[in-house]
């Protein structure tokens, strides 16, 4: 009788340790995840701002476009003017 309760002891001792790896691995995963989520918020965050400056710079350059545009054509009856 002395050994079993002693094996229940140790086995209850195990068991101890068992839920305390379980619970580190637990923390360990939902700190990962949580961090995970930051990351994935940070690289959308990133790629909106990418899509706006992208879309600012088709917006200036189409502007450039026009300006160069609107100089030529200034330019061509300025020309003629003075001839």
């Amino acid at each position: 009788m002395r050994y079993a309760i002693s094996d229940k002891i140790e086995d209850f001792g195990k068991v101890r340790i068992l839920e305390e790896r379980l619970k580190e691995q637990t923390d360990k995963l939902q700190s990962e995840s949580k961090r995970s989520q930051e990351i994935m918020a940070s690289q959308r965050e990133l790629l909106r701002e990418h899509e706006a400056l992208k879309s600012e710079m088709a917006k200036k350059d189409e502007d450039l476009t026009n300006l160069k545009h609107g100089s030529t054509m200034v330019d061509v009856p300025a020309m003629g003017s003075s001839q």
